[in-house]
């Protein structure tokens, strides 16, 4: 019982991790497409979403 709790427990964490990582990829994909469509620098957005 306690083996398949932590499995459970890993396989719930992972999913998480992958699904924040996610969120991270498309929110820089979001960032950079607006920096393009904007002029002048991006520097500042980048840095404040920046971990």
């Amino acid at each position: 019982m306690n083996g398949e709790w932590m499995k459970v427990m890993l396989e719930e964490i992972l999913r998480k991790k992958a699904e924040e990582e996610q969120w991270r990829t498309e929110e820089r994909r979001r960032i950079d497409e607006r920096c393009r469509r904007e002029e002048g620098s991006c520097d500042t957005v980048r840095e404040e979403h920046h971990e």
